[in-house]
């Protein structure tokens, strides 16, 4: 197991990524996909299927699997909970910190958090081959450098 470093909330905030509908419910991505945590950075690369946050079609009235707000934490959810490279809890509270960190309410972000730490776990149980094959594809960098919390900070 990959060590998990604590990061900034400042500089949990994801970028919106580029994607494009493949099915009713899934979307793929159109260009590579990176997040940092910490002092690694995961790069899901063109082509990484999603269904965004994994919601039930009976209860997309009460959030959209694509919320833009949402998205972002729940592609890096999905590829940490494809690879296994840090834990189910770990993987799940990237997926909270990042969400309030795009703007969800804090109510809203909650509500999802709680969802998937009850009914993740039939996610999170994979066949070693398809661990394997999820890790053949996502770019892992270990040992970056934390950048400022702030643009104008940065070099």
């Amino acid at each position: 197991m990959m060590p998990v470093y604590p990061i900034r909330a400042a500089t949990m905030a994801l970028p919106a990524p580029a994607m494009r509908a493949v099915t009713e419910r899934y979307w793929e991505l159109t260009e590579p996909y990176s997040f940092r945590w910490g002092a690694i950075i995961f790069t899901a690369p063109t082509g990484w299927r999603t269904d965004g946050a994994s919601i039930p079609r009976l209860l997309w009235a009460t959030g959209s699997p694509l919320d833009g707000h949402v998205l972002p934490a729940a592609i890096a959810h999905d590829v940490l909970y494809s690879t296994h490279y840090v834990t189910r809890a770990e993987a799940d509270r990237l997926f909270l910190d990042r969400m309030v960190a795009n703007g969800v309410a804090r109510w809203k972000a909650w509500s999802y958090y709680a969802n998937v730490r009850a009914w993740g776990w039939l996610a999170w149980r994979q066949k070693p081959w398809a661990i394997d094959a999820a890790r053949g594809k996502v770019g892992v960098l270990i040992g970056c450098e934390e950048l400022p919390a702030t643009p104008e900070a940065r070099p």
